[in-house]
């Protein structure tokens, strides 16, 4: 009897080991089980094929899909990528981050506007704050910090930027009543509110030394030795040139921004006449008259009792019921 109890008691404890044993090699099984990784390679490219598949990349005839940046935002098998695309000369940045090969959000930055001279950059409304200039091929904002600037807005009035035919721009001071003029022409008073755009040559004297720099201006020039004077419009090279080259039969009276108008295409009696053309196709009439010394010049009528000289009128210097020039 004592025997049988003591076989009884080692299979129990035999039985109890063994079982022990085998839970443990289950347990170490399952943990080594592991996910597989996502190389940067693979985000970056299921990141590029989300874009490209994109309704505003695939339709809005985008190119230069270009990779700035990719890094792990501390999540295991995961990637934030960067990528940067044109788009009718906008910059457009897209931020996509990728799970495994899964994309779970898009960061969209402010859209910017491509540029290759500052002339691509113009701002549509005058500001009160500031401009946009081309800096590394994109349009950035830049504050008005300079003597003319400050001085503009500290009268009260705005700032915009104008663009020039040879490519260059610059700003102008905008009042309220519509004129303008160049902001350091009105910073050094040789323009005003009610100077009608055009920039008195106060300051030059007739032997100053001007630059051969080609900033061009439309000068206003009256010819004749005395008067009835006819106005004639002329392109010189640069502020300075317009204003020292008085003569004895010309004398200028200012400029305005840029060069004179084109001649287009003929508009009176088959002779080149921009002046004549724009009278009429703003529905005015165009007259020659005659000055006592037998000279012919154009005027734009507006009304029995309202004309003036065509050429001021094309170029803004007078308008319909103003006061004649």
């Amino acid at each position: 009897m004592r025997y049988f109890v003591l076989m009884l008691a080692a299979a129990l404890i035999c039985g109890c080991i063994g079982g022990q044993e085998e839970t443990t090699t289950t347990q170490t099984t399952q943990s080594t089980t592991t996910s597989t990784a996502i190389s940067p390679a693979i985000g970056a490219k299921t990141a590029e094929s989300y874009i490209r598949n994109a309704t505003e990349y695939a339709t809005d005839n985008c190119s230069n899909l270009i990779m700035a940046k990719i890094e792990n935002p501390g999540i295991p098998n995961s990637w934030r990528v960067t990528f940067k695309f044109e788009c009718w000369k906008e910059l457009h940045t897209l931020t996509v981050t990728v799970a495994g090969e899964n994309v779970t959000s898009v960061d969209r930055a402010p859209v910017k506007t491509t540029c290759i001279i500052d002339s691509d950059c113009i701002m549509k409304r005058p500001s009160t704050e500031s401009y946009l200039s081309c800096k590394d091929r994109v349009c950035t904002e830049q504050p008005f910090d300079s003597p003319a600037s400050l001085f503009c807005l500290s009268m009260g009035h705005r700032l915009q930027t104008r663009k020039l035919s040879n490519g260059g721009v610059y700003l102008a001071c905008r009042f309220i009543n519509g004129n303008e003029c160049e902001e350091m022409s009105y910073y050094a008073q040789r323009c005003g509110v009610t100077t009608d755009n055009l920039t008195d040559c106060v300051g030059y004297s007739d032997n100053e030394v001007c630059s051969s720099g080609y900033d061009p201006v439309c000068g206003k020039v009256l010819v004749g030795e005395k008067e009835p004077f006819t106005t004639e419009w002329k392109t010189f090279t640069n502020p300075c040139r317009a204003c020292t080259s008085n003569t004895r039969n010309m004398t200028i009276q200012g400029y305005l921004m840029d060069e004179c108008p084109k001649i287009e295409k003929p508009a009176v009696g088959g002779v080149y006449n921009p002046s004549a053309k724009f009278c009429e196709d703003n529905s005015y009439v165009y007259r020659i008259k005659k000055y006592a010394s037998g000279r012919e010049y154009g005027v734009c009528v507006f009304s029995p009792e309202d004309e003036c000289n065509a050429d001021d009128y094309f170029h803004g210097i007078c308008a319909p019921k103003a006061r004649k020039f």
